[in-house]
């Protein structure tokens, strides 16, 4: 598709020149502040306050951001009188400018990638001052830029879009016409537009903003509903078996998760595992696991083989650097024997009634959904006797925080469970919560998941 001047490719290399001193010289902030685009004229000053008082209240009326780019390169063609204008907004990461908008007089869309004085932009952009520039000259028009020469623009007008000091881009308007000559007060008049429209820029990238994160903060409760949704309402009930699940997130949004799965032969699953991150991604690969993982064992696949075909599910569908550690365990409640799985997760805690001494339930394989082989067996079995507890939790337990660097550990874990190791199993969890708690000053950094286990006398 051609442009307004027959040119549809991109710039040549002698547009990327470091700017120069234009024939017109720009006009210092102070200078141009100073000069009024009124003339006298009664009429004429009527007549142009009108159209910038209108034209103002035009573009700040809008909100959406593109139709307002738009808007703004529209409007500005009209104060001028120009031929082109060109919308050039800065680049967050690269601090570049590239074009967003670039319009003809008709309001018809040209291409982005026309032509046009990348000196006098970079000018305007590293300064922060207006410029008008006049080309008498094909010689002039050579040093402003090979583009200015090669598309015979006689008259050029460039003004930042500036907002608390902080400039969000350029304006730049031309014209091949001989007889239009910007003069200082066109130069004042289109300053004064660009700097209402800046502001209308910056309101309406704001509004952008605070509609994204109110969207982003409704996708994120809708997930933590439905994460809480999935989880058990209660624990089973097992003959002799005291259990208690307890999950609270630090954010809307988690892989933290638990869960209790009847086993079809007899017996409960617990469950307890953690997504690396935080937000919806991990979320809902922490729901899918979750998902799978009951119906494998549902189905009354083996524990080794289940937890090996979900490390293969995973694999293929989250995304580097995400994993799942999961610690899974299978109760057979009439011989009083666990069987276990530790992939990758903090080691589960058990504490013999008869010694009042500790095991730890350490890794039987590594987290899930890395790029490695494996076939998950599990550990076992485990005797328990009447009173035994046992405790699932995620590392948000021992890993809460007091200050900068004092964590809370398992020293001070295995403290709350044997201080506590009488009561019920939702009192041993809720005894150990408040501690994690108390120790953070009111409330854990991270996310708190936990299942405790007790044999009855």
């Amino acid at each position: 598709m051609k442009n307004l001047f027959g040119f549809g490719g991109r710039s040549r290399p002698e547009d990327n020149q470091p700017p120069k001193v234009t024939p017109s010289e720009p006009a210092s902030a102070d200078a141009l502040s100073e000069t009024s685009f009124l003339t006298g004229d009664e009429r004429a000053d009527s007549s142009k306050l009108t159209l910038l008082l209108r034209t103002i209240a035009e573009v700040n009326s809008m909100v959406d951001l593109n139709q307002l780019l738009v808007s703004i390169v529209d409007k500005a063609i009209t104060v001028t009188k120009a031929e082109r204008g060109l919308l050039l907004l800065r680049d967050a990461k690269t601090r570049a400018l590239s074009v967003h908008v670039a319009r003809d007089a008709r309001g018809a869309d040209v291409t982005k990638d026309t032509r046009y004085s990348r000196n006098v932009t970079a000018q305007v952009d590293s300064s922060g001052v207006p410029v008008r520039t006049m080309v008498n000259s094909d010689v002039e028009a050579l040093e402003i830029g090979r583009s200015v020469f090669d598309l015979k623009i006689r008259a050029v007008m460039c003004v930042p879009l500036t907002v608390n000091k902080k400039t969000l881009g350029v304006v730049y308007v031309d014209s091949r016409v001989a007889s239009r000559e910007f003069t200082v007060g066109d130069l004042a008049f289109f300053a004064a537009f660009a700097s209402q429209a800046a502001i209308a820029l910056e309101n309406a990238r704001l509004v952008k903003e605070s509609i994204e994160k109110e969207r982003m903060a409704q996708e994120l409760r809708l997930a933590n509903e439905i994460q809480r949704r999935m989880l058990p309402s209660s624990a089973p009930r097992v003959q002799g078996y005291d259990l208690h699940g307890y999950y609270e997130p630090t954010t809307e949004a988690t892989g933290d998760a638990y869960d209790f799965v009847t086993l079809p032969r007899g017996g409960v699953a617990v469950v307890v595992g953690d997504v690396s991150g935080h937000g919806i991604g991990p979320a809902l690969v922490s729901m899918s696991a979750r998902a799978r993982l009951r119906t494998y064992l549902g189905m009354g696949v083996a524990l080794g083989e289940a937890v090996s075909r979900l490390h293969r599910d995973l694999q293929g569908e989250i995304d580097d650097g995400t994993f799942q550690t999961l610690f899974v365990m299978t109760l057979d409640p009439a011989r009083g024997e666990i069987r276990f799985v530790n992939a990758g997760h903090p080691p589960a805690c058990l504490l013999r009634a008869a010694t009042g001494e500790f095991e730890a339930l350490t890794r039987t394989g590594p987290a899930l959904g890395w790029p490695h082989d494996e076939e998950y067996q599990p550990a076992g079995p485990i005797e328990l006797a009447p009173g035994d507890l046992l405790l699932a939790y995620t590392d948000g337990i021992v890993e809460a925080r007091r200050g900068k660097e004092e964590l809370f550990g398992e020293d001070r874990l295995r403290r709350s469970l044997a201080l506590r190791r009488g009561g019920s199993a939702q009192g041993v969890v809720d005894g150990l919560v408040g501690s994690v708690k108390e120790f953070c000053g009111g409330r854990a950094e991270d996310d708190l998941t936990l299942v405790a286990l007790k044999r009855l006398a």
